[in-house]
């Protein structure tokens, strides 16, 4: 007993000791509650630490085209680094936009579900909430996730969810003041198309797996609805659409006439490009019947979206793809991009008031 009891008196004064020793390194240090551990501390394993920017949007390309470069240079780290376990820290990030976060999405679900991905989250309880809208089950497919707060309403839906379309539509119908049957179609035709468009256009014939992610947000009276894929882009799709050539010659006559299309062969004629950026070419695709098919009348989308961005002071619609922008407010811009978007993103934002 003698023996037990001062082998425990040592141990005792050792603990005290550790604690007074860690207790003196300590004093005069200040407490972070968001410092970013070293890589090799969590769980005893190696992850590969990927920083966010301060600010992931792809929008004011104009303005701050820093923004639409640090997004993609993030995104592409993360691809790149695919096969690797990742801590990704937003600490420094105090802005997230929802076609960024869209995007974000689907790039940590191309990572191998046998490796790992860990957050360490933002300082802005903002952008905790809308990481927290895809942190949850990275590794695993997101079929639905539905959240609600006093003041953000949001749904996200992917390629894998049933009945995808009406999920979107009751969710928006439920918080539209101006719930009637006309709104109902527009809301209908807009997603359904664009999400049937991924099917046909965006993916090759030889693609087996042709995903989407599609991201629905209400703050306040405003209304936001992104439709994300990864296929090959609008600008690479849109010369074997049937009335490309008619849209070409009536909206670009000078860039009709520089293919000559009346001397070549009808192979000759699909495979030929014109000599417009991309951003003209997602002008072309965005006019009312330029996606139409001759035979299902299929691609009407356009139309739809357009006409509820229209129909609201408010709204604003954005094409992404490729190295093009078109947006759609008070008037229509066609803008370059300073880096390559892989796939295509249509977002638009309406007024619900």
């Amino acid at each position: 007993m003698k023996k037990l009891w001062i082998t425990n008196r040592h141990t005792y004064f050792n603990l005290a000791s550790r604690r007074g020793l860690i207790s003196h390194r300590r004093k005069y240090k200040k407490y972070d509650p968001y410092k970013v551990p070293s890589p090799e501390t969590i769980g005893h394993k190696s992850y590969f630490l990927i920083k966010a920017p301060p600010t992931l949007s792809f929008y004011e390309v104009e303005k701050t085209p820093k923004n639409l470069e640090a997004t993609c240079r993030f995104l592409k780290e993360i691809e790149k680094n695919s096969s690797k376990d990742c801590l990704i820290s937003f600490r420094n990030t105090k802005r997230i936009t929802v076609a960024a976060l869209l995007a974000l999405r689907s790039t940590l679900e191309t990572k191998s579900t046998a490796n790992r991905i860990k957050f360490i989250y933002s300082e802005s309880n903002e952008v905790n909430q809308l990481i927290s809208e895809i942190a949850t089950d990275i590794n695993k497919p997101l079929i639905r996730k539905t959240r609600k707060t006093e003041q953000r309403k949001t749904l996200m839906l992917t390629s894998e969810t049933p009945k995808a379309q009406d999920y979107a539509v009751d969710f928006i119908l439920r918080n539209d003041p101006q719930n009637n049957a006309e709104r109902e179609n527009l809301f209908s035709s807009a997603i359904s198309e664009t999400i049937q468009n991924v099917y046909r256009h965006a993916y090759s014939s030889e693609c087996l797996e042709k995903k989407w992610w599609l991201f629905t947000q209400i703050v306040g009276n405003q209304l936001y609805l992104a439709i994300l894929d990864r296929g090959t882009g609008i600008p690479n799709t849109i010369i074997t659409n049937d009335n490309f050539y008619p849209k070409l010659k009536e909206l670009y006559p000078e860039s009709y006439k520089s293919l000559e299309l009346d001397k070549t062969s009808l192979i000759e004629k699909i495979t030929r490009k014109p000599n417009l950026n991309d951003a003209e070419l997602i002008h072309l695709a965005m006019q009312d019947n330029i996606n139409r098919q001759l035979e299902d009348k299929h691609g009407q989308g356009s139309k739809s979206i357009k006409a509820l961005v229209q129909q609201t002071d408010r709204g604003v619609l954005w094409v992404f793809s490729n190295n093009g922008l078109f947006l759609l407010e008070d008037n229509e811009k066609k803008i370059t991009l300073p880096e390559l978007f892989q796939g295509t993103l249509i977002q638009w934002n309406i007024g619900l008031i």
